[in-house]
């Protein structure tokens, strides 16, 4: 029984483990792909003031549109999965007490 318990303790820290990966990749690809928005904005209102270059600044426009969008997807896909799962090791601390219910009786 301790066996069994023990395996699914370690699932479920293997699966804690490429959740806490995953995040940390989907946080720095919004850090990144905003911070590249914010450049090439700031690229773009300084072009904005120039003469005459209208495609650089459509093209820009559309660039620093497209970075902030995949920003704005990657911290949302980070706080939905930082709200989805509450607890970890859950299905390990049920089965413990289940275990501890019936050898308490």
């Amino acid at each position: 029984m301790l066996e069994a318990r023990g395996g699914l303790f370690v699932t479920e820290l293997q699966e804690e483990k490429l959740r806490v990966m995953q995040l940390l990749i989907w946080t720095a690809f919004a850090v990144v792909l905003g911070a590249l928005g914010l450049v090439l904005l700031t690229l773009l209102l300084v072009l904005l003031w120039w003469s005459e270059p209208e495609r650089l600044i459509t093209a820009l426009g559309i660039l620093a549109a497209v970075y902030l969008l995949g920003a704005v997807v990657a911290a949302c896909f980070v706080r939905k999965t930082l709200s989805g799962k509450a607890h970890p090791f859950e299905e390990t601390i049920n089965q413990l007490k289940k275990d501890r219910e019936c050898l308490g009786k």
